[in-house]
C-alpha cells in the first residue's frame, strides 16, 4: 500500500510540475509533502484492522464465526427469486 500511495504521489508531483511550469521543488511541498503525515496514518491504520484479520470476516465461510449472516450462492431473497 506504501509503494502504490508513493507512485500516485510522485506521479501527481511530476503532473503538476509540468502542467503548471513550475520549480520541481518548489511543487514537492504543495503536492506531496504536507500529505505524507496522513498517508502515514491511513497506512498504519490499514495494516492493523488487515492484520488483526479484518478481511477474515469478508469470505463467506468464516461469516458463521464472526457473527454475520450466510448469503446463498446466488444472493437471492429466500423464495421470491429476487435480489
Amino acid at each position: 500500500m506504501a509503494i502504490g500511495s508513493a507512485i500516485i504521489m510522485l506521479s501527481g508531483w511530476a503532473w503538476f510540475s509540468v502542467v503548471m511550469r513550475t520549480s520541481p521543488l518548489l511543487t514537492l511541498y504543495a503536492t506531496v509533502i504536507k500529505f505524507i503525515p496522513g498517508d502515514i496514518i491511513k497506512i498504519s491504520l490499514a495494516a492493523a484492522v488487515l492484520h488483526q484479520g479484518g478481511n477474515w470476516c469478508a469470505s463467506n465461510r468464516a461469516k458463521t464465526e464472526c457473527g454475520l449472516p450466510q448469503s446463498n450462492s446466488m444472493n437471492l431473497a429466500p423464495g421470491t427469486g429476487l435480489l
